[in-house]
């Protein structure tokens, strides 16, 4: 729907202002030269963690609270949808 898609965006777009696709192509760098450290794929693996929990409360921060339930529908929604799909 169009308030889904809207959250959806609302959610990429503190990616953006976190500036995590400069962060997410430098750790897709060191990785590709150091494909065989486990370190580096855990800090890895933290690291994206952190920036969709982060770019989710910040999200989070700028809808009013009725809005709250939408955005974790929306998301929940979307996971599910790529649990399908996925081969």
């Amino acid at each position: 729907s169009r308030e889904q898609m809207r959250l959806v965006l609302l959610h990429e777009w503190e990616h953006v202002n976190c500036h995590d696709p400069w962060l997410q192509g430098i750790m897709t760098t060191a990785l590709s030269f150091y494909f065989w450290n486990p370190i580096l794929w855990a800090a890895y693996y933290f690291t994206r963690r952190d920036m969709e929990l982060a770019c989710d409360e910040a999200a989070l921060n700028t809808l009013s609270p009725e809005e709250h339930a939408a955005y974790g529908q929306t998301i929940l929604s979307a996971v599910s949808r790529l649990k399908k799909e996925a081969p």
